[in-house]
C-alpha cells in the first residue's frame, strides 16, 4: 500500500488537489465502484460525486463509496433508521426521563456526526460521552482533557456514561458514534482518499484504516493547523503521526494576502506540535486593522463579508449593529429578512401604486397584518376573487375601504412593528430591491465557516469564560481556532476587541 499525505495550508487548494487525484485515478482506469472518496462533511462528499459524475458520466449508484465516514459505517452495519438515536428527541427524552436528565437541545448531530448540545446538564454529559468514545479513552482519562471538567460535573460523568450504554443495550438503540465503533469492515476499493484528515478522531482513524486495509493507494489530505474539532474528540497529533511514503506541502495560497498571512503565522507558530509549512501568501498586501467596538467597523462598499465569532452569544451585538445600519445579512444560512416578509411589503406597495399583484401575495400581507388592520371580512372577499392577479381597484370593488390604500405598509402590517425600523432602514438604503437582495454579509461562528472565505473578514475576538478556560489549559487548540478565523480573509481583516491573549 502506498500512502500519500498532502498538507494544505489555508487557500492552497487542498480539496482541489484531492479531486484532481480522484479524476486521475478514474481516468487511469480505476472503476468508480473501487474508489472511495471519504469526507468529513456531506457538502465535500457531494462536491466530489458531482465532479466525477459530470466529467465521466458516472451514475450516483456507481459512486457508492463517495461518503462521509459515518455514512460508510452506517452502510456496512446495516442498522435500521428506526434504531438510530437521532435528532427528533424522542429516544433521548426517554433516556432522560429514566435517569433524570433534561436535554434542552434534544440530541442533534451535524452532517459530520458531531453532537450539538445546549447548556443543560444532560446536554453537557452527552457531549462528553461522545468525546471520550471518540478519544477511545476511559472517562477518567478523557475528563482531564475536557474543557468543561469542573468538580461538580465529575460526579455525574460515570453514572451518565454507564447508564447511557446500559439503556442503549437494553432497548437496541444505536447512535452515530456506535456506527464507527461497530460498523468497520474493509471496503472493496483499490484507492481510498480522505479529505479534512486533521479533523478525524482516534476512533475515526481506527475505522478509516479498517475501511482502507485492502487499498493499493491511500491519499490523506489535511492541515493540522486547521484542526478545530478537538472538543469533539479530533486529534491533529494522530494525523501528524500517520505514516506516509510521500508527503506534499502545497506551496501557495490563492486566498490569503501577505499581511493577513503574517498575522496568522504569528498566531500559529507557537503551537508546540505541528508540521512546519513553508507556503507563500497571495501576491497582494491586503490590510489588517484593529478596533475596540463593533460599531466602529466601516465596511468597504463592495465585496463579500464574514463576521466571525468564537461563541454564538456574540452574534447578538453584530446583528444589532447591522440592523441599525440597515444592512441585510445572513445569520448562518438564515436571511435577516424573510422571503415572506419581503413579498408582503412589495405586494402592498404595488397595490398602492395601482399595479397588478399575485393573489397569492395577498396571503403574505394577511399574515403580517392583524384583524384590526385588515378585517376577516376583507380577507374573505379577497379570497373569493377568481383571477390570479388583482389591483387595489378590484379589492375596492369587493368592499375594501378605499382609504386603506393611502397607508404605507408599516401602517397596515402591524405585526412587523418589532422589525419596522430595520426594514425601513434597508428600504431607505437600497430601495425595495434591498428586501430581496442576496446579502453579501454572513455571520457565523468560526467553526461554522470551515473552508469558507470572504473578501472582508471581521473577527470578534472576545471569548466566553469556558473558552477562556480552555485557552489557558490548552492554548494550542485555541490558537488553531483563531488561525482558521484569521485565514478566511481575501482582502481585509478587522479584529474587534481588546483582550484576546492569543492574537
Amino acid at each position: 500500500m502506498q500512502r500519500t499525505k498532502i498538507f494544505g495550508p489555508p487557500g492552497t487548494g487542498k480539496t482541489t488537489r484531492l479531486l484532481t487525484i480522484m479524476e486521475q485515478e478514474l481516468e487511469a482506469g480505476v472503476p468508480p465502484e473501487r474508489l472511495a472518496y471519504l469526507t468529513f462533511t456531506v457538502a465535500a462528499r457531494q462536491e466530489a460525486k458531482d465532479r466525477a459524475a459530470k466529467r465521466f458520466g458516472f451514475t450516483q449508484a456507481q459512486l457508492k463509496w463517495f461518503r462521509t465516514l459515518h455514512s460508510v459505517a452506517y452502510e456496512l452495519l446495516g442498522v435500521g433508521q428506526a434504531a438510530l438515536v437521532t435528532g427528533d428527541g424522542k429516544a433521548i427524552t426517554e433516556f432522560g426521563d429514566l435517569y433524570g436528565y433534561e436535554f434542552t437541545n434534544g440530541l442533534r448531530f451535524s452532517d459530520e456526526g458531531l453532537p450539538s448540545f445546549g447548556l443543560g446538564k444532560g446536554d453537557r454529559l452527552m457531549a462528553f460521552d461522545h468525546f471520550r468514545r471518540h478519544r477511545m479513552e476511559p472517562w477518567q482519562q478523557a475528563f482531564k482533557k475536557w474543557v468543561d471538567n469542573d468538580d461538580k460535573f465529575r460526579f455525574e460523568v460515570q453514572r451518565f456514561c454507564e447508564g447511557y450504554e446500559k439503556w442503549k443495550a437494553a432497548d437496541g438503540w444505536v447512535d452515530f458514534t456506535d456506527l464507527l465503533e461497530r460498523g468497520s469492515a474493509p471496503l472493496p476499493c483499490d484507492v481510498v482518499i480522505v479529505d479534512e484528515a486533521q479533523d478525524l478522531s482516534p476512533l475515526q482513524w481506527k475505522a478509516f484504516w479498517v475501511f482502507a486495509q485492502n487499498a493499493q493507494r491511500v491519499y490523506m489530505g489535511g492541515d493540522d493547523d486547521q484542526a478545530i474539532y478537538e472538543w469533539a474528540g479530533a486529534s491533529p497529533e494522530v494525523f501528524l503521526g500517520q505514516a506516509a511514503d510521500v508527503v506534499h506541502v502545497l506551496p501557495k495560497s490563492y486566498r490569503c494576502p501577505r499581511r493577513v498571512t503574517e498575522r496568522a503565522q504569528r498566531v500559529i507558530q507557537p503551537v508546540r506540535v505541528r508540521q512546519q509549512k513553508d507556503w507563500q501568501a497571495r501576491d497582494v498586501d491586503g490590510t489588517v486593522s484593529e478596533t475596540l467596538y463593533i460599531d466602529q467597523v466601516k465596511l468597504p462598499e463592495t465585496g463579500s463579508v464574514l463576521y466571525l465569532y468564537r461563541n454564538h452569544k456574540y452574534a447578538q451585538d453584530v446583528c444589532q449593529h447591522l440592523r441599525a445600519e440597515g444592512e441585510p445579512y445572513q445569520l448562518g444560512h438564515v436571511p435577516s429578512i424573510r422571503a415572506t416578509t419581503a413579498a408582503a411589503i412589495i405586494t402592498w406597495e404595488d397595490l398602492r401604486k395601482g399595479k397588478l399583484v399575485e393573489t397569492e401575495g395577498l396571503e403574505q400581507v394577511f399574515a403580517h397584518a392583524s384583524m384590526q388592520r385588515i378585517s376577516q371580512t376583507s380577507r374573505d372577499r379577497a379570497r373569493q376573487l377568481t383571477q390570479d392577479k388583482v389591483t387595489a381597484r378590484d379589492l375596492v370593488g369587493t368592499g375594501w375601504p378605499e382609504k386603506i390604500f393611502t397607508l404605507a405598509w408599516f401602517d397596515v402590517m402591524d405585526r412587523l412593528k418589532d422589525e419596522e425600523f430595520y426594514l425601513r432602514k434597508v428600504v431607505q438604503k437600497y430601495g425595495r430591491a434591498g428586501l430581496r437582495k442576496e446579502s453579501r454579509i454572513r455571520l457565523s461562528t468560526i467553526h461554522g465557516v470551515k473552508g469558507a472565505e470572504a473578501d472582508h473578514v471581521v473577527l470578534i475576538t472576545d471569548m466566553s469564560k469556558l473558552v477562556l478556560k480552555g485557552a489557558e489549559t490548552d492554548p494550542d487548540a485555541e490558537r488553531r481556532v483563531w488561525y482558521v478565523g484569521l485565514t478566511r480573509a481575501r482582502e481585509t481583516l478587522t479584529l474587534v476587541g481588546m483582550d484576546n491573549m492569543l492574537l
